[in-house]
């Protein structure tokens, strides 16, 4: 039976007389029929008028997707997974760059994170300088930081010099072997295995 649709006028095939409305119009009519007996079943207020129309702009890809007119500024994309994927990665980078100055800050502060003796992956060093006065030392960098004035170069060369020992000491065989810096000497570190194959821990 062909008949005009009740919703858009256009002969559609119906297959019996009871039909109204072709297969498209069916279909929305059914939807808002579903919404129409959730809102009075649950006292939800109507959408306005303005629903379908009101538009937003994904700022991922800058497509335009229907939005409702409370969330326009709330909504940041069109709803694709890849667009929604890259605006939480961009919302995380963004509070991190945010965050970063506060947490360098605090872990520079705290006795155990910062340039500090109680360092948590701070060791206990005996160094022997040139003279024969003996030293020791908890957290070789921060010490050499401190003491630059008695070095024989900077903090950093001398860190790394006498790191450069520790690693001989660690690995006699090794081709380039280094055994002091600039005539310091390490006599003992919590790093070096002894006699007995054991740590000093002393």
């Amino acid at each position: 039976m062909i008949k005009p649709c009740a919703q858009c006028r256009v002969p559609f095939d119906a297959p019996n007389g009871h039909k109204k409305y072709c297969p498209p119009c069916a279909a929305a009519h059914k939807r808002q029929v579903s919404r129409e007996w959730a809102r009075r079943s649950k006292g939800v207020q109507p959408r306005p008028d303005d629903y379908a129309t009101t538009q937003a702009t994904c700022e991922v890809c800058g497509a335009e997707f229907r939005c409702p007119p409370s969330r326009v500024g709330d909504v940041k994309t069109c709803g694709n997974p890849e667009c929604v994927r890259e605006c939480r990665a961009r919302i995380t980078r963004d509070r991190s760059a945010e965050l970063e100055p506060v947490r360098l800050a605090g872990l520079a502060a705290s006795p155990k994170t910062g340039r500090f003796s109680s360092n948590v992956n701070a060791n206990g060093w005996t160094l022997l300088d040139p003279d024969g006065v003996t030293y020791d030392v908890i957290n070789l960098r921060n010490w050499c930081r401190e003491n630059e004035d008695i070095l024989p170069g900077t903090a950093v060369q001398a860190y790394n010099g006498l790191y450069r020992v520790k690693s001989t000491m660690l690995h006699p065989t090794r081709k380039f072997a280094v055994w002091h810096w600039r005539g310091w000497k390490i006599i003992g570190c919590e790093d070096l295995p002894n006699r007995k194959g054991e740590t000093n821990d002393d």
